[in-house]
């Protein structure tokens, strides 16, 4: 089939929200993350600010940010899903010589340790026409993780970070599909 391709450009801040859902979910509803103690636009030189809490040191953080694609192969014939991820750091925070940012999350609104966030797309009429994919559920517009290929994903990913992200540095896109 011939996926529509979603054009990057026409994503704006409130479509970006919408296809980027953070990795912390209510596993109770579909594809609806828990977002709301992470701002809307995520400022890198905001992040160096903050203070740790107390019995917390901080080291340095990579203003780098990462898109990663995976893949999937059902067990359908011919049934091939790509998958975009950004990940980016907050603050590592130091406890004795460790590193507990993992631990820590999203502390109080603040932004610790590795975050992931899962690239979603809309699904299409063309996707719940097609009879070899499982759309069991799924509406036209709901958002789905799932991808017909790794440029379409990039692409947006990168206009995501451009509309949700501020004083990042680099934009590094591993791609699966190469």
């Amino acid at each position: 089939m011939n996926h529509l391709k979603i054009d990057p450009l026409t994503i704006d801040l409130k479509k970006a929200l919408e296809m980027t859902l953070w990795n912390d979910y209510d596993a109770d509803r579909r594809l609806t993350y828990k977002s709301n103690h992470f701002p809307k636009v995520i400022d890198f030189d905001d992040i160096a600010k903050v203070r740790p809490p107390k019995g917390f040191d901080v080291k340095l953080f990579s203003r780098d940010i990462k898109i990663e694609t995976s893949s999937y192969r059902g067990v359908c014939p011919g049934a091939v899903h790509f998958y975009c991820h950004i990940r980016f750091d907050g603050l590592s925070l130091i406890s004795g010589g460790y590193s507990v940012s993992g631990a820590t999350g999203a502390h109080e609104g603040r932004i610790f340790g590795v975050q992931t966030i899962d690239v979603n797309r809309p699904v299409t009429a063309e996707d719940l026409a097609d009879k070899y994919s499982d759309w069991t559920g799924y509406s036209v517009g709901d958002m789905t993780h799932r991808w017909y290929n790794t440029k379409n994903a990039i692409e947006c990913a990168r206009r995501i970070v451009e509309l949700r992200f501020r004083n990042y540095g680099n934009i590094i896109a591993e791609d699966c599909d190469e």
